[in-house]
């Protein structure tokens, strides 16, 4: 991530002739019900006419983009650059700013988009419906988790004998799409564990490890061509992830590795998941410190993951865990710092979970009341989330869904109940898309190749966030307004 490097020292509010009109249309495209008053800001840019897209379309519902054309739902608006720097009306809503030269047809939006740094994650629940929206979608990861995932205990309930059925059908689903799979894989077993019976096995490191290494084996053998990443278990920093020493996660990561590369050298392995930024501190960075301490120069993954989720109260940008606020940016630095000061330099960070919720869920025993979220609320959390963590170092956002999960934990109307793109089919027969749908399509077709580039600040203004990407060596820019 390069260092932040623009600065515009003073921002210009105009209110004569074309630019009213540009702002006047803008500010009733993007409605922003959190947000004060858009404020215009003089933006440098390389082209003689930029493009300025919303991010979110503006209609209050889903039901009301049904069977429109994408590039309806987001139209662009033509504005001259004079000078090297245009207007720009800034909202809560994210824009996006853009050559007029790039083509904004609909067929822009046809395909996946294989250079996007978006994935979907949450696929275990309405499998089919989730596939059959994968294509219009173009989001090329999709992360597979859960009973979805590749777990020991269920590919191996018999010692020796393998059931492939349930993975056969979903990787090869996903691998004939051309989706890029990233995989967790569960270590828990219920023979291994000497468990007999419906219990189920405990989420730890194998008591056999040579038996699971056979597994592993087996597994990679199998899919090594359909998988781009595997997981090494799930969430190590909640007791419901891990229920064994942090020694033996490590063990069990250093095995995995070797096996995985042995078979597929080209695929990635990742560090399990933490549930939230505070998993970082407890358990992400002591472990890192005793691997390297352990092992000077080896190392046995490539990609590290945070999960950052709206069950939790704060903001987009800033949520607080047991009282304490982390925000999002500076978890996403720190992460690199720690990851380069013991030479991890080359390890990629992503956000595997992703999720802010629409509706109202039923309040949490832990997290609280939630507010109510509009299906633009939603769509405007999600994007920003995802542009912010480009910005600082993460290289892929996995959302969670599309279909919104039902009755997730046993608990009918919680937070994960309303947190995926698309209604599910227990609460909507028509299974409607969210706005947010819409605006993860956007998202991945124009962020299709891009990589950032510097984050441009305002003298004066601490609240207008704006974004460079590069694509295809071509700038892009992201811009918004914070609440204050």
């Amino acid at each position: 991530m390069k260092t932040p490097s623009l600065s515009y020292s003073a921002f210009t509010l105009k209110t004569g002739g074309a630019l009213l009109g540009i702002v006047c249309f803008l500010t009733a495209l993007l409605p922003a019900p959190h947000a004060k008053a858009d404020t215009v800001i003089n933006l440098a840019v390389p082209w003689k006419k930029a493009r300025i897209i919303p991010v979110v379309s503006g209609t209050a519902s889903g039901k009301d983009l049904k069977g429109r054309d994408m590039a309806a739902l987001f139209p662009g608006t033509n504005v001259d650059v004079v000078g090297g720097t245009m207007p720009l009306s800034v909202g809560n809503v994210p824009v996006l700013i853009e050559s007029a030269t790039t083509s904004n047809a609909s067929t822009v939006y046809i395909g996946f988009s294989a250079g996007s740094p978006l994935g979907l994650h949450g696929f275990e629940d309405h499998f089919n419906d989730n596939i059959a929206l994968l294509s219009d979608l173009g989001i090329p990861w999709v992360r597979l988790a859960g009973p979805a995932g590749l777990v020991w205990d269920m590919v191996e309930p018999t010692r020796g004998v393998y059931n492939w059925s349930q993975t056969d059908r979903i990787f090869g689903t996903l691998q004939k799409m051309g989706v890029k799979i990233c995989v967790v894989v569960s270590a828990a077993n219920r023979w291994d564990q000497g468990i007999t019976g419906s219990q189920r096995p405990k989420a730890r490191a194998p008591v056999n490890l040579e038996n699971y290494k056979n597994f592993l084996s087996a597994a990679v053998t199998r899919y090594g061509a359909a998988v781009s990443c595997w997981q090494i278990e799930n969430e190590i920093d909640i007791p419901i992830g891990w229920q064994d020493n942090m020694p033996a996660y490590l063990n069990l990561l250093a095995a995995s590795y070797s096996v995985i590369k042995a078979k597929a050298p080209n695929t990635l392995v990742a560090f399990a998941g933490m549930s939230n930024p505070r998993g970082c501190q407890t358990v992400l960075y002591p472990l890192l410190a005793s691997f390297r301490k352990a092992n000077p120069i080896y190392t046995c993954f490539d990609v590290v993951d945070l999960h950052w989720s709206r069950q939790f109260q704060g903001t987009y940008d800033n949520l607080r865990i047991a009282n304490t606020s982390y925000r999002l940016d500076t978890t996403l630095q720190e992460m690199r710092t720690k990851l380069n000061a013991l030479s991890f330099n080359q390890t990629q960070i992503w956000i595997n979970e992703l999720s802010d919720y629409s509706g109202t869920p039923a309040a949490d025993p832990l997290d609280g009341t939630y507010v109510t979220k509009s299906e633009p609320d939603q769509a405007t959390s999600l994007a920003k989330m995802s542009l912010m963590a480009m910005a600082n170092g993460a290289s892929h956002s996995f959302w969670t869904g599309p279909v919104e999960w039902f009755g997730w934990g046993g608990r009918k109307g919680g937070y994960f109940d309303h947190v995926g793109q698309v209604y599910s089919p227990e609460t909507d027969p028509l299974k409607t898309k969210k706005s947010s749908y819409y605006t993860a399509k956007m998202l991945s077709h124009k962020l299709d190749g891009c990589k950032f580039d510097s984050i441009l600040t305002f003298s004066g203004n601490p609240t207008v966030r704006v974004y460079k990407f590069l694509r295809n060596g071509d700038a892009v820019f992201v811009a918004w307004l914070d609440p204050l």
